[in-house]
């Protein structure tokens, strides 16, 4: 049982100081922005929006294969090199020192 003693919320709610009041009132003219769960992201205009969009494990795997493919380029120009160096070679193309 309540003590009677307590203020009860009927006797405690006066409707608040006028500050308040207008603050409510002002708080309820505002528009509401609705909230929409699970909406599309929007397509990034920037490189650095695209790269901010970008979930940790997405950077970590470009971070991961681009050194990959530049390194993978030089092997396979290296390559390319040696193999036309020796067929130039042997055709007489070039001669070596």
């Amino acid at each position: 049982m309540q003590n009677p003693r307590w203020e009860t919320d009927e006797e405690f709610d006066d409707g608040g100081t006028p500050m308040w009041r207008a603050r409510q009132a002002h708080l309820q003219r505002q528009a509401k922005r609705t909230i929409t769960i699970n909406a599309p992201q929007p397509t990034p205009r920037t490189l650095r929006e695209w790269w901010d969009s970008l979930t940790v494990a997405q950077c970590a795997l470009i971070g991961y294969f681009v050194p990959m493919s530049l390194m993978a380029s030089l092997v396979v120009g290296g390559v390319i090199f040696i193999l036309a160096l020796d067929w130039l070679e042997r055709h007489g193309i070039i001669h070596p020192q």
